[in-house]
């Protein structure tokens, strides 16, 4: 338990001592408090460095071979995260469930041919990662090739992957995938996400949309979603008073 006035210090130290001290740990959470109480990506938001380094992410993971759960989010941007996510894959080989926010440089996805960063977790059943503001198309593209057992997957606030991306990375995943959570992502409303959605409309289990949506898709969204839960609300500073947040989610 780490008290929530001293996340903004978390850094190389801290992460270093939790695994030197704690060597046996299977499951890992670190969570900045202010995520669980405002877990809405709010665009244009400057989040700031974390002091957290790629070199030191690398000697953690060395240090916690036995790891199979991970949650990371210090509060700040932890940059040039790919390699050191490369290394779960050699280095945690019992990792089953990963989330990351405000983790940049997940996956760059620079050479169709090269997998790099969390696209080379190729265990990892459970994938979710937050407010990762330079993920895109082709980074999902990767993620959906390389993390082949992936049954669970959760993306929120990044802004720069489109349906497209979307939907082929689930396409990968078709005979896998049963879970998908969306929210918040800037090119993903209501619509764009169930059809990202579409390759796996018969087998889905669970889904989950929290998302920004025009009025003008209401009679598509309605005939095509069963909701239990909507959640009309302001809009938040930076949407267009036109548009309204609605929460959906459906569970077989």
């Amino acid at each position: 338990t780490f008290d929530p006035r001293y996340f903004e210090f978390v850094g190389d130290e801290t992460l270093s001592a939790v695994a030197t001290s704690c060597p046996k740990l299977t499951l890992l959470h670190m969570v900045d408090t202010a995520s669980l109480a405002n877990p809405r990506a709010i665009p244009g938001t400057e989040a700031g460095d974390s002091a957290v380094t790629a070199g030191t992410l690398i000697e953690v993971f060395s240090g916690l071979p036995n790891l199979e759960e991970l949650v990371l989010d210090v509060g700040k941007d932890v940059k040039h995260s790919g390699v050191a996510l490369e290394a779960l894959n050699s280095k945690c080989k019992k990792l089953r469930v990963l989330k990351l926010e405000q983790f940049q440089g997940v996956c760059s996805a620079t050479e169709w041919r090269r997998l790099d960063g969390v696209a080379l977790c190729g265990g990892l059943q459970s994938l979710s990662i937050k407010n990762s503001g330079d993920l895109t198309d082709m980074g999902l593209v990767a993620i959906g090739r390389g993390c082949c057992k992936l049954t669970t997957f959760e993306i929120q606030g990044c802004e720069n992957v489109t349906v497209d991306g979307l939907r082929t990375m689930v396409s990968l995943r078709s005979k896998t995938l049963t879970d998908v959570r969306i929210s918040c992502c800037k090119n993903l409303d209501t619509a764009a996400s169930l059809k990202a959605i579409e390759p796996i409309c018969d087998r889905i289990k669970r889904l989950h949309i929290d998302c920004v949506w025009s009025g003008s898709e209401d009679e598509e969204v309605e005939g095509r979603v069963e909701t239990s839960e909507a959640d009309h609300e302001e809009e938040d500073d930076g949407y267009e008073r036109s548009q309204k947040r609605c929460k959906y989610s459906f569970e077989e």
